[in-house]
């Protein structure tokens, strides 16, 4: 798999900027960007306390070909996505389906793949969140750190 998003250390960086439905502002743990770091050291990840749909994505320098998706499951199971849609875009506004994923998690901080197929360059990736594992649907929590590293990619 060819991951082509860089750890990011802001929400604009080298051509990337990090675009997310909301992001807790009181602390930079929570930031967008860290959705997109890849610090083995630190907590942090992106964490959204609106109702859902939630999304998190990334808008690149140039468009790009992706049909893979990676990301972890945060410590706190329960605010892990369960239901999702990978979609792309050139204009940022207008998104298009690429795939609907259902998932599980086995356990706390497990790093997943998904795969869809996309054979279309688009500039803008996002995952758009419709429902999370708590058994109510007002909290999400993706958190990523290390081995918990949101990215997109192009998978032969």
């Amino acid at each position: 798999m060819n991951l082509f998003v860089p750890s990011m250390t802001s929400n604009i960086q080298d051509g990337f900027e990090v675009i997310s439905s909301s992001e807790r502002s009181q602390d930079i743990k929570d930031a967008k960007f860290q959705a997109f770091n890849d610090n083995p050291v630190c907590g942090c990840g992106w964490c959204s306390d609106d109702p859902p749909p939630h999304f998190i994505g990334i808008k690149l320098p140039s468009p790009k070909v992706a049909n893979c998706v990676t990301f972890t499951s945060p410590r706190y199971l329960p605010y892990s996505p369960k239901e999702f849609q990978m979609e792309g875009s050139n204009d940022g506004k207008t998104f298009m389906t690429l795939s609907i994923q259902s998932t599980s998690f086995d356990g706390n901080i497990q790093k997943r793949s998904f795969r869809f197929n996309n054979t279309q360059p688009f500039n803008c990736y996002r995952i758009f969140v419709t429902k999370n594992h708590c058994d109510y649907d007002g909290y999400l929590h993706m958190n990523v750190v290390a081995c918990k590293h949101v990215n997109f990619g192009f998978s032969e």
